[in-house]
């Protein structure tokens, strides 16, 4: 279920930065690169060894952490920065304990 709402959730935030993509912004492939490996995270669950699951885990915490940066206003009340913040947790979590 963390993993199907983290897709979920990073689908919401990203979708429409995706909608109107632009090869030039950094951030809009960075935005298509977490929609990647949240995808590689939910397959991840259904393979027996833990590396697509830790991998995807990292670079989600990763990018989560720099599009929360970048995306941030100088709030951190702001809607983005939490969303950001809250998927980039759940990408340490599954970097920690793979499919455990």
């Amino acid at each position: 279920m963390l993993r199907i709402g983290l897709l979920i959730m990073v689908v919401a935030l990203v979708y429409p930065v995706l909608s109107n993509f632009d090869i030039s912004n950094v951030n809009h492939i960075l935005s298509a690169f977490l929609m990647l490996f949240s995808i590689m995270l939910v397959i991840g669950g259904f393979l027996k060894n833990n590396t697509i699951t830790m991998i995807s885990g990292i670079v989600i915490m990763l990018l989560c952490g720099w599009l929360a940066y970048s995306y941030n206003q100088f709030s951190i009340l702001n809607r983005d920065f939490v969303a950001f913040l809250l998927s980039g947790t759940i990408g340490f979590h599954f970097l920690a304990n793979g499919n455990k």
